[in-house]
């Protein structure tokens, strides 16, 4: 007994292989029909110029498929496209064409959201044409790749173009802390200082292509390693966690006392502090060793300095000395 169920001929309930009513039947199938085949696959090897190969490679003279879904499905894992794109990426692209346009769409937004956040915490401003078509193919690639926030930051980080649009955020928050902590440690950050430090926070890739990043602690670790070195005479106490603001404001406050200034308004630039001449010389029984300069010593520097003379304390000072000097000669009692 004939019976055709979803295109296959079957007689006596098993799949006819022979001639029947004018055609010639293999395992149920009309030899010049092609067997039932998953759409996805055929639109794939139609759309998908890098799979034309396949394509020709698995369809018979007259239009038939050699092989069935799951072969050619293993066909189209092995080919270079698929290698080159990725499992991940190329398992996205089939599920374009499985799944229809509208799924996709869907998929990348969601990505494009978490790219905008990214974006945004790293301190671009997406209302700006470049950033926002940036992010927009972005989010797709995004998509395609299923990058986690973390994966996303490094691609963005590593684009040179976009960097130069980072304003605030983050990496702008982390380098300001460094440069409130670099002040107290004696050092000025210039705007090249900045730029460096917020290019190591982001991270730097290497040649191998590896995200290499430096933490806020790392960085403040190097300054405080650096502030040793140059300010040795307070090394042990820079070593063990004071700051250099901490250890010279006795300095501070007797240079803003005598100078008639807010100590705060000291910086380490000041003609007085500039590499430590206020609070550090050479220890007059050796001249190899650098010893902490006497408070004594300091005040006479202060009083040296050309801005003194234009100070309430000067004008007092040099009262005083004119009155010693009369009184030394008898002029006033």
């Amino acid at each position: 007994m004939f019976e055709s169920i979803g295109g296959i001929l079957y007689k006596d309930g098993k799949p006819f292989s022979g001639e029947y009513g004018g055609k010639k039947y293999k395992s149920g199938l009309a030899e010049t029909e092609a067997p039932p085949m998953a759409t996805w696959i055929i639109t794939a090897l139609t759309t998908i110029p890098e799979l034309n190969a396949v394509y020709q490679k698995v369809r018979n003279s007259d239009g038939s498929f050699k092989y069935d879904a799951n072969t050619i499905a293993t066909m189209i894992n092995d080919t270079e496209w698929y290698r080159l794109n990725g499992p991940t990426v190329a398992q996205k692209l089939i599920d374009r064409i499985k799944g229809g346009e509208n799924a996709y769409r869907e998929g990348v937004n969601e990505f494009r959201q978490v790219a905008s956040k990214t974006a945004s915490d790293l301190g671009l401003d997406a209302s700006d044409p470049t950033v926002s078509s940036y992010i927009s193919a972005l989010g797709e690639n995004a998509y395609l790749h299923n990058w986690t926030p973390q994966q996303l930051e490094g691609v963005i980080t590593s684009n040179p173009e976009i960097v130069k649009k980072i304003k605030g955020g983050l990496y702008s928050a982390q380098t300001q802390d460094v440069a409130d902590w670099a002040q107290t440690m004696g050092m000025n950050l210039t705007a090249g200082d900045r730029t460096n430090y917020t290019q190591r926070l982001m991270g730097l890739t290497d040649k191998n292509g590896v995200r290499v990043r430096a933490s806020v602690d790392d960085i403040k670790a190097e300054i405080r390693k650096n502030t040793a070195t140059k300010y040795a005479v307070f090394a042990d106490q820079i070593n063990a966690g004071v700051t250099l603001w901490d250890l010279t404001s006795n300095y501070r406050q007797k240079a803003a006392e005598l100078l008639e200034v807010d100590p705060d308004t000291i910086k380490w630039d000041d003609p007085l502090f500039k590499d430590g001449k206020i609070f550090q010389s050479v220890d007059p029984n050796d001249p190899s060793k650098i010893v902490a300069r006497p408070l004594w010593e300091a005040d006479k520097m202060i009083k040296a300095d050309p801005r003194w003379q234009f100070t309430k304390n000067a004008d007092a000072t040099y009262m005083n000395y004119g009155k010693a000097m009369l009184t030394k000669f008898g002029m006033v009692s």
